[in-house]
């Protein structure tokens, strides 16, 4: 098991590994400033870094690493939704579900094998 030290906020705290450290930044909010500049930056461009299935038909659905332009934020009320464009399709997308770039996902043994 590995430890990582993660600063917080000028406290030094210890995790066991990366993603509990990453986990606490970001409920913290030191990304905030991102997460705020997210569909505003790059010109509105985001990527999907997890795949969603349309609840309804004024959603999109989209996959893992779709480009996706945030055409419109929420407002006061609505936060979480935004209307956006993906190829030639308009509609609302939960924020939650996007970033500012492409996911990386892990190499599989068989790819990092040939």
């Amino acid at each position: 098991m590995t430890v990582t030290r993660c600063v917080l906020r000028d406290l030094p705290v210890i995790y066991m590994n990366l993603n509990e450290c990453f986990t606490h930044i970001y409920v913290f909010g030191l990304f905030t400033g991102v997460q705020e500049k997210l569909g505003i930056l790059n010109n509105g461009v985001v990527y999907a870094v997890f795949d969603y299935q349309a609840q309804s038909s004024d959603e999109l659905d989209f996959s893992i690493g779709d480009e996706i332009v945030v055409l419109r934020k929420g407002d006061e009320v609505e936060k979480e939704w935004w209307w956006s464009r993906l190829r030639n399709k308009e509609g609302y997308i939960p924020r939650n579900l996007l970033g500012l770039y492409p996911r990386v996902l892990p190499q599989s043994r068989e790819d990092s094998d040939s």
